[in-house]
């Protein structure tokens, strides 16, 4: 069995507000134009401190911050575990294929475009 006791519902919920308050802290000195250093990185670091970054919701912001810092190889990776992670969220998908237009690979871009028509038409799926 596991020995650790439950946690105090009290402390996660103050946990959950701290989270959100970083993250949101993150999300407007990203937006101010800090992403690469200073206090955007600040923030970052101490959001980091407290949960994964690479997990939902952090991780779309940490995607913008690789392609910010000239990682798109970084971005590339985390929003394909997204993806894989969130199938049916065709926003995941949409963002992987900005960034493979903004790479450059046309055959990629037009490999995903025709994927993102299978899987989410335009009129939705016909009734049956």
């Amino acid at each position: 069995g596991d020995d650790q006791p439950d946690p105090d519902p009290e402390v996660a919920k103050q946990k959950d507000a701290l989270l959100e308050a970083l993250h949101a802290r993150c999300q407007a000195l990203f937006a101010r134009g800090d992403g690469s250093k200073g206090a955007f990185d600040e923030a970052w670091a101490e959001l980091g401190r407290w949960t994964d970054v690479l997990e939902s919701p952090y991780n779309v912001l940490a995607a913008k911050r690789a392609i910010r810092r000239k990682r798109p190889g970084r971005a590339l990776e985390i929003w394909n575990g997204q993806v894989a992670s969130e199938p049916l969220d065709k926003s995941h998908r949409e963002a992987r294929l900005e960034l493979i237009e903004t790479l450059g690979w046309d055959l990629w871009a037009v490999y995903e475009k025709s994927w993102l028509l299978i899987r989410f038409p335009p009129g939705g799926f016909p009734p049956f």
